[in-house]
């Protein structure tokens, strides 16, 4: 695993750097679709991406699970109140999607930080325990099953930006933290950013 740390610009190329200080290489462009303090470090020294920095990206827990199990829900997609759950979506009703039954669980940020050292076992068993509470569902025995930590879950408010694109140095940046807090945003940021680059 290679992590990229630093671009120094010099004869009109941009140099990149890993965290070991060996030299990955030269080149024309770099876009950073990372998080924006991941970088705002990259980029440090470019005047157009100090304000990076400042952009607050909320964490919260991701629960997955597939079933071989049959069940009727009458959402794709519910945001619970008054829960450990910000949000549960059924992944396997958007189309093309194979025929095992997918569920995505999110829990709220202010209940992630709280519990942001707790065992990834327990947050699932909890998640599992409020999503049967909400929706009647129910699995011991999932095909998959699985918990991830989001530390930069979702943006606490957006840059209005489509991207930001620095002519003189040859780097860019795109992301959802541009427009929004979710999947669209951080699609529409990208290819708008594409866009303008092969239409240059």
């Amino acid at each position: 695993e290679i992590t990229a740390q630093r671009v120094i610009r010099k004869e009109q190329m941009n140099f990149l750097y890993d965290d070991k200080g060996n030299k990955l290489g030269g080149f024309d462009l770099v876009i950073s679709t990372a998080p924006p303090k991941q970088t705002a470090e990259l980029f440090k020294g470019y005047l157009e991406f100090e304000l990076l920095s400042k952009i607050e990206m909320k964490a919260h827990f991701a629960v997955m699970l597939i079933s071989s199990k049959k069940y009727d829900f009458d959402f794709t997609e519910l945001n619970p109140q008054d829960s450990m759950l910000n949000w549960i979506g059924i992944n396997s009703a958007k189309p093309k999607r194979d025929d095992a039954l997918a569920i995505i669980l999110h829990t709220n940020f202010k209940w992630s930080l709280k519990h942001a050292e707790m065992n990834r076992v327990e947050i699932t068993n909890l998640a599992l325990r409020e999503l049967e509470a909400q929706t009647g569902f129910k699995d011991d025995n999932p095909i998959y099953l699985a918990c991830h930590r989001w530390l930069y879950g979702r943006v606490i408010e957006p840059l209005n930006r489509d991207f930001i694109f620095d002519q003189e140095n040859m780097l860019a940046c795109a992301g959802d933290y541009m427009l929004g807090d979710n999947i669209e945003a951080a699609f529409l940021s990208s290819t708008r950013l594409a866009e303008f680059i092969s239409n240059r």
